[in-house]
C-alpha cells in the first residue's frame, strides 16, 4: 500500500479515512458551504481516486447537484457503515437514510476498491 502521506501533500483540512481500524489511501475534505459543494462536487469534472469528501447530518442524496457518478457511504453515530450507494448516477434522487450522521463521497469505484461493506466501521481522522 502507498504511504498517503508521501503521496499526496495535505493540507490542515483535510482528513485521513480509516476503515475497521485500516487507514485507507484516501484523502478526505469536509463540504460545508453551498460553495464548497458547488466547486468540489458539480463544477469538477473527475474526481482523483485518492480523494474524497465528507458531510455532516445528511440524510439523503440529491445527485442533480454531482457531476460525474461517484460512490457514497452513510455512517450512523458510531461509525458504522448504514447504506452504500456504488456509481451513484446523476438526476437520480435517493431515498431517505435515516440515522445518518456522516456521507462520504468517493470517486466512483471506490466501495469495490477498498471492499466498504455495510456494517463494517469507516472513521476520518484530522491529518497530522
Amino acid at each position: 500500500m502507498i504511504n498517503i502521506e508521501k503521496y499526496r501533500p495535505a493540507n490542515d483540512k483535510s482528513f485521513f479515512l480509516e476503515y475497521n481500524q485500516k487507514k485507507v489511501r484516501i484523502l478526505i475534505k469536509r463540504i460545508k458551504t453551498v460553495k464548497d459543494h458547488y466547486e468540489n462536487l458539480i463544477k469538477r469534472d473527475e474526481m482523483a481516486l485518492d480523494e474524497g469528501y465528507f458531510k455532516y447530518r445528511v440524510d439523503g442524496i440529491n445527485s442533480l447537484l454531482f457531476s460525474k457518478p461517484i460512490d457514497v457511504i452513510f455512517v450512523d453515530w458510531d461509525g458504522k457503515i448504514i447504506h452504500i450507494s456504488e456509481n451513484y448516477v446523476v438526476n437520480k434522487l435517493s431515498s431517505p437514510v435515516k440515522d445518518s450522521k456522516f456521507s462520504y463521497y468517493l470517486h466512483r469505484g471506490s466501495v469495490e476498491r477498498f471492499q466498504f461493506k455495510v456494517g463494517g466501521i469507516l472513521k476520518h481522522f484530522k491529518n497530522k
